[in-house]
């Protein structure tokens, strides 16, 4: 399983908690143009060299932090476990800096490198407990053990990359044993109350990683087309009132994941907590001008589908969209058991979905009463009739087909959802454990959303599943009991650090 926030190996307790909470600035930072350089090997050797330097100074005051840290009565005890931290951070020092850079330049820290270390040592130096301390040297730790992860998750990095062995040490599991050692005394040593300062200083120092990477975008040597690589989807979907799923679901989810959302709405749809009141379909030239708006002006990533009412909608996305990976979520019939989709326009819609539209996707989303509709099947039940219902659905044309198995109560404590590569005849198994809540209005659109913006991040299908649905799954854990909504179909909350999450 490869790490992310949602599977990522922290320690548990107070510094699980922390490391979520600043997803934002992670993903920030991982997405940063000189990181991105790190990664594909792109960036300029000389800004490469530049980095180290500073990296260097910081190092040296990184371990004077830590120094403090030993320094504090009360963690004495665990004065062994820092030293040896100590003593990895200096052979940091000595191979990885050294391999690329015999002398560093003398001429002292920049501003960004400067601000970081006189913040850890004004830390250290105060009168704080010990845990403010750890917090405050954390995420250098967890960032760089996250970073070298993400950056050589799913590839082999080649012999002739230029950055490949500053890489390997930082996906190496060393880095991230040496972290959970930090992440442990910290969840070890934080007293009641004292949280709030905890979380200051954990955040202040993730905001100094950022501006640390992003001071040195004027040495980067890197083109402008490259600089502006972000992660981008097309979500075409319908508009839902409520704010719960459809549009305003996948525009949240992409947002919550680092990946910029552009639109092309087919339908507006008067609905809520209760169920769907009405909808009207966008008209043919406003809804080709919003394509032609996006996919002439922005470099697109991936295609989202979600609720699209008319066999022409289909046809104009088949026509303009379907040289781009596209993740399609078959929405036919709303959570609420409400009709999505005209009656009289059912047959030609499923009918364009399985000629048009299928064969060019990346993967189809269908979950069990969208996979019985498209089969003419009247009851999917348990792992292996959805084994069977994925296989037959790819045979349609789409690469992948994950079946959800939400609506399958034969398993009253889990949840499974089956995966099928259809090039490789391979089946995956997510399970999740089922959380009792009502809200849960929007899981369909927002696990497709997820997948999009994983795939668009650079995750392999399979990979992007797993991921995605460690989101919806913590979303809904988040949102148990959050009243938005007078009826029995609540929605999610995306942001943990919005200000309904875990509301009680």
């Amino acid at each position: 399983m490869l790490c992310n926030f949602y599977h990522e190996p922290v320690a548990g307790g107070a510094s699980e908690q922390l490391w979520k909470e600043n997803q934002d600035l992670a993903l920030m930072s991982l997405h940063n143009p000189f990181v991105q350089g790190l990664g594909d090997g792109t960036l300029d050797p000389e800004a490469f060299k530049t980095y180290l330097a500073q990296d260097t100074l910081y190092l040296n005051g990184y371990i004077r932090a830590l120094s403090y840290c030993i320094s504090k009565s009360d963690v004495t005890a665990t004065g062994g476990e820092l030293l040896t931290l100590l003593t990895g951070v200096e052979e940091e020092l000595k191979s990885c800096h050294k391999h690329y850079i015999e002398n560093p330049d003398a001429s002292g820290p920049e501003a960004a490198c400067r601000k970081y270390v006189d913040f850890l040592l004004a830390v250290g130096r105060a009168d704080l407990g010990p845990s403010v301390v750890i917090a405050a040297v954390i995420p250098c730790a967890r960032l760089y053990a996250w970073l070298g992860r993400e950056l050589t998750a799913d590839r082999e990095v080649p012999e002739t990359h230029p950055f490949r062995r500053w890489l390997l040490s930082h996906a190496d599991e060393p880095i991230n044993t040496s972290t959970r050692v930090l992440e442990s005394l910290l969840d070890k040593h934080i007293r009641p109350g004292e949280f709030k300062e905890v979380a200051q200083a954990y955040r202040r120092a993730m905001e100094l990683e950022y501006d640390f990477f992003d001071s040195f975008g004027d040495c980067l040597g890197r083109t402008t087309e490259v600089n502006m690589k972000i992660p981008t989807v097309l979500v075409v979907s319908g508009s839902d009132s409520g704010g719960g799923a459809g549009h305003q679901a996948d525009l949240k989810t992409l947002e919550a994941l680092g990946v910029y959302s552009t639109s092309a709405l087919t339908s507006l749809t008067a609905q809520n907590t209760k169920g769907v009141q009405q909808i009207q379909v966008v008209n043919e030239d406003l809804f080709v001008a919003q394509i032609d708006s996006v996919i002439t002006d922005f470099n697109l990533s991936v295609v989202k589908l979600g609720l699209v009412p008319t066999a022409r909608q289909l046809e104009i996305i088949a026509q303009k969209l379907e040289a781009l990976p596209m993740v399609v979520d078959p929405v036919l019939v709303a959570t609420s058991g409400d009709d999505l989709v005209a009656q009289k326009n059912a047959d030609d819609v499923l009918a364009m979905y399985k000629e048009r539209i299928f064969p060019h996707a990346t993967i189809i989303t269908p979950n069990l009463p969208e996979a019985q509709h498209i089969l003419g099947r009247k009851e999917i039940t348990g792992v292996y009739e959805a084994r069977a219902a994925a296989q037959a659905l790819a045979q349609y044309g789409s690469m992948y087909v994950l079946v959800k198995g939400g609506h399958d109560q034969s398993d009253p404590e889990a949840c499974r959802d089956v995966l099928y590569d259809r090039e490789k005849d391979k089946f995956y198994e997510f399970t999740s454990k089922r959380i009792a809540t009502i809200n849960t209005h929007g899981t369909g659109c927002t696990l497709a959303s997820a997948i999009s913006g994983f795939i668009a991040r650079g995750y392999s299908v399979p990979d992007a599943v797993e991921r995605a649905i460690g989101y919806v799954h913590e979303a809904i854990v988040r949102s148990c009991g959050v009243p938005l909504g007078q009826g029995t179909n609540r929605p999610l909350v995306h942001s943990i650090n919005s200000v309904w999450a875990n509301y009680s």
